[in-house]
């Protein structure tokens, strides 16, 4: 729920939180996204007003790593291991490098495989390996113009 402007005034600079509509908007996502991620208990909102709610920077710290990690594909379980080394930065850094490059190499091998299949060597889908062509289909299932008919 975003809050009229007059409700913004009301809300006291002193507190030091984030409105949820705010972050939202300056993180690129919806209210529902940052309810969601609350619901998971990777974060936790703070009571502002009697309408709304907002996060403090180590919150806000929080969802801006969740949002980068699930924009690339992270899964939120691997996430909420990564926000559990807790002030450990070193620990939190090294669990979020590691998803981060599994989630970006998962995607460079599925590029590779359809740059393949496009260039003229469609044969290579059924030569995949299965976890790669599982990968692919999911990937073209979850596409917005997925394809109607199954990998040959």
């Amino acid at each position: 729920m975003a809050l009229a402007e007059p409700e913004l005034q009301m809300i006291k600079p002193s507190s030091g939180l984030t409105p949820v509509s705010v972050l939202a908007a300056r993180l690129g996502v919806t209210s529902r996204n940052l309810r969601y991620y609350e619901e998971l208990g990777l974060v936790r909102a703070e009571r502002i007003s009697t309408k709304a709610l907002g996060y403090d920077d180590q919150n806000v710290d929080r969802l801006t790593l969740i949002i980068a990690l699930r924009a690339v594909g992270v899964p939120t379980a691997t996430i909420r291991a990564a926000l559990a080394a807790g002030r450990d930065a070193t620990a939190r850094r090294a669990v979020a490098r590691t998803a981060l490059m599994d989630a970006l190499l998962s995607k460079r091998t599925l590029l590779d495989t359809v740059e393949r299949v496009l260039s003229g060597e469609a044969s290579l889908v059924s030569k995949m390996l299965p976890d790669q062509r599982a990968r692919l289909e999911a990937s073209i299932a979850a596409s917005p113009c997925a394809l109607r008919d199954p990998l040959p």
